[in-house]
């Protein structure tokens, strides 16, 4: 039996975390009550793990493995050690305020963009004052966003930060070619007066910086990356070399999380893992790929590929666990719960994580096989 170090652990968050990660990756998770805190017995088709999370008043709680070694608790440690790498300090119970303000100068341009919120949501129609094109209310369900679009180009969304509100902003971003600094402002603004005050921050120098980093640190990976998916990676590279003084920091974290995202999208597509229609349909999440009973990694063009690979579930763990993780800074259903990061160095730690997983996969699944 063999006892490894301690993780430190939120307790709430390492629960939901857990289930959601043993759910999507058709992994069976039982627990009991053990002195002093819970054991969970997690097992898949090959190898089984005890995880033991003690738990005492006043104390910090941890996570310690109690298996022989095995690639499940392998894989298990990686990803806890990830989650505890956030160091999080609870969940938001409110939702915060949100302002992004966006250039749209081309009027049909604007015209097709209010037409695709339709898809998106429903929305109402408001009165205009005579310096504005239209105003709408947009929803889903219990969310609300205001958007307003100025003749002189300028569009500007308000709300609170929810699934609905990054649907949008991505929305915009992807169509209307949005900057580095309006993308990066819209993780971080509350109010209109705090996006001219960020945009001023985020200069054109520190755009190029950002920009120059990302090309050093990925190589080749960089440039097999979408337009908008460089521009969420710079954007988090621009925030942190800001060095701005915040409450928390995970809103540095989530542009660069929104780009992994989109990369393993790409990814999947390319490696034949999932559709290209199939991704872009409303309701499709990632469990589809990860999940091992759904036969993705069954088809005969992968096996013909991944019978050639000595490692390759090791490096689709890699990006499992990565984006398992990453799911606590995006802007899902459970929105307003955005695990928080508690400085800079952790908040650069996550991001360089990111950017690590990006190139390893870039170069096992692209750059080998080109």
């Amino acid at each position: 039996m063999v006892h490894t170090e301690p993780i430190i652990v939120d307790p709430e968050e390492f629960e939901k975390s857990l289930r959601d990660h043993c759910s999507i990756n058709d992994i069976s998770i039982e627990s009991k009550t053990i002195q002093y805190g819970i054991q969970y017995k997690v097992c898949d088709r090959r190898d089984s793990v005890n995880l033991n999370l003690f738990m005492k008043a006043g104390k910090t709680s941890k996570v310690v493995f109690q298996s022989p070694n095995s690639k499940l608790q392998d894989q298990l440690r990686e990803f806890v050690s990830a989650l505890a790498r956030a160091k999080p300090t609870g969940m938001d119970a409110i939702k915060e305020n949100c302002c992004a303000k966006y250039s749209v100068q081309d009027a049909i341009l604007r015209d097709k963009i209010k037409e695709l919120f339709s898809s998106l949501c429903s929305t109402s129609e408001q009165t205009t004052t005579e310096y504005e094109q239209y105003s709408l209310v947009l929803s889903d369900g219990s969310d609300r966003v205001r958007l307003r679009q100025f003749k002189n180009g300028t569009l500007i969304i308000q709300g609170l930060k929810c699934g609905l509100w990054d649907r949008i902003c991505t929305t915009v971003e992807e169509h209307a070619g949005a900057s580095v600094s309006e993308i990066a402002t819209r993780f971080i603004s509350k109010s209109e007066a705090e996006v001219d005050q960020f945009v001023a921050i985020v200069s054109p120098k520190l755009v190029e910086n950002g920009e120059n980093r990302a090309k050093e640190f990925l190589k080749d990976a960089y440039n097999s990356l979408s337009e908008w998916d460089k521009k969420y990676i710079v954007s988090s590279l621009c925030l942190l070399e800001s060095k701005l003084s915040l409450p928390e920091y995970s809103c540095m974290v989530m542009p660069a999380a929104k780009g992994f995202e989109g990369f393993v999208k790409q990814l999947a597509v390319e490696m034949n893992w999932v559709g290209k229609r199939e991704v872009e349909a409303k309701g499709w999440n990632f469990g589809e790929i990860w999940d091992r009973q759904n036969g993705r990694f069954k088809n005969q063009t992968v096996q013909d590929y991944v019978s050639k690979v000595k490692h390759r579930d090791k490096y689709i763990d890699k990006l499992r666990n990565q984006m398992d993780f990453n799911r606590n800074f995006m802007m899902h259903s459970d929105s307003s719960q955005v695990t928080k990061v508690e400085n800079l160095e952790n908040a650069q730690k996550i991001v360089t994580n990111i950017l690590e997983t990006v190139l390893e996969s870039f170069k096992y699944f692209i750059q080998r096989v080109q």
